[in-house]
Order: C-alpha cells, then sequence, then structure tokens
C-alpha cells in the first residue's frame, strides 16, 4: 500500500516537469497604488500668491479680532475685567503666531508673509488716515465765505 501511494506521487512530479510553463505579463495581478478619480491636471492647486497675502494682510487679523472679543467676553464673565483683557490679547498673540508657523510649515509662504505684513501695514495705514484727517479738519474752512 505504501509503495502504490510513492508510485503515485513520482507520476505527479512527471507531470508537471512535462506540463507547459505559462508566460506572460502578470503585473496586472499585483497590487497597484489607488489611482486617484480626478484627471492629473485636476490635482489640488495652491491658491494664488496674491489672494494668499491678501487673506493674510487683511481677513486673517480681522478673524483674530473678533475671535480675540470673543474669548475677553468669556474672560470677563468668568472673572474680571483684566480677566478678559489677558485671554484676548493671548489669544490675538497666539494666533498671530500659529498662523505665521502654519502658514511657513504648510507650503503658503505668501499667507505668513501677509500676517507679518499687516502687523505693520494696518497700523501704519491707520496712522496715515490719522494724519489725513488731521489736514483736512486744519486746512478746511470751518464757515464758508469767510
Amino acid at each position: 500500500m505504501i509503495d502504490e501511494d510513492l508510485e503515485g506521487g513520482e507520476e505527479i512530479h512527471e507531470g508537471s516537469d512535462n506540463s507547459p510553463t505559462l508566460t506572460g505579463d502578470v503585473a496586472f495581478l499585483q497590487e497597484q497604488p489607488e489611482i486617484s478619480q480626478n484627471p492629473p491636471d485636476l490635482q489640488k492647486r495652491m491658491m494664488n500668491k496674491n489672494l494668499q497675502f491678501f487673506l493674510g494682510v487683511l481677513a486673517y487679523p480681522i478673524l483674530l479680532i473678533i475671535a480675540g472679543y470673543f474669548f475677553f467676553e468669556i474672560g470677563w464673565a468668568i472673572g474680571n475685567y483684566d480677566t478678559g483683557v489677558f485671554i484676548q490679547w493671548t489669544v490675538i498673540v497666539g494666533g498671530y503666531v500659529v498662523g505665521i508657523v502654519l502658514g511657513f510649515t504648510s507650503g503658503h509662504r505668501s499667507f505668513a508673509w501677509g500676517i507679518i505684513a499687516s502687523i505693520v501695514i494696518i497700523p501704519f495705514l491707520i496712522f496715515i488716515l490719522f494724519l489725513i484727517l488731521i489736514l483736512l479738519l486744519v486746512f478746511s474752512d470751518p464757515i464758508p465765505g469767510m
């Protein structure tokens, strides 16, 4: 009985040696990375650099001032006026630092430069507008016809 099983195993081995070998490209059977549904030209593109700068100069500081005021009210409700002011300035300064760091590290350099520029540009524009107002008041004619 054992001899019969041994002979059958030899026949299988001989049959596999004589069988033809399959050839061809089997690369499609290998796991391939998932292909995006979007065409390559519609892949994620960064925003326009001028738009990023504009958002950093005007929109982000306005957002921080609104958030700071909101946290000021919370701080005033929790403690007193000084607590509210401290929380407000912590939120605003922390927001500036976080915005600049995230702008540079995420590749949105124009946004980060816009935030840095807003620290200088916005106070400078307010100062210029104040000077223009003073000049208009000084050189205007208070009573027409005199």
